[in-house]
């Protein structure tokens, strides 16, 4: 692979004394705090590359600003991995979604559960101020970054 097609960028670390991965590179990133559409790529990267294995791992570390942090990578021995691991940087430097189709599954499906979630607790959300605010709860619901 010519260097200048590789769109991974090689593990490295300062100030960091947890478990080393020089030998590896990194699809992809994910926190505690990530939204929805990092936590669906963030799959959908991993099943692209076929799940875990040797040569494909999901590197765990606690962190104190954000509580963990989560790194896809695969080894630089392993060119089948870096070839679909790039596909994957490519595809979501160009359209930033991994399979837009089973994304919006997933938004319909959490919106579902937060519009069940707001009609069995009116105590727990402001239900009415909602309506008052949004005009429904659809409206509200669909103004909702996840």
């Amino acid at each position: 692979m010519n260097d200048k097609d590789n769109a991974l960028v090689q593990w490295s670390a300062m100030n960091y004394i947890g478990e080393r991965y020089d030998d590896y590179y990194i699809v992809y990133t994910r926190n505690r705090d990530s939204p929805m559409l990092h936590e669906h790529n963030f799959d959908a990267a991993l099943k692209r590359l076929g799940g875990e294995r040797k040569t494909v791992i999901v590197a765990r570390a606690s962190h104190w600003l954000c509580g963990w942090v989560e790194q896809l990578l695969v080894h630089k021995s392993d060119s089948n991995a870096i070839r679909i691991g790039n596909e994957i940087v490519k595809e979501l430097l160009d359209v930033g979604v991994l399979d837009a189709d089973a994304y919006e599954e997933m938004i319909a499906l959490e919106r579902k559960q937060r519009r069940k979630e707001i009609e069995d607790n009116p105590e727990l959300e402001d239900r009415d101020g909602l309506i008052k605010l949004y005009g429904n709860i659809e409206r509200y619901l669909e103004s909702q970054v996840l």
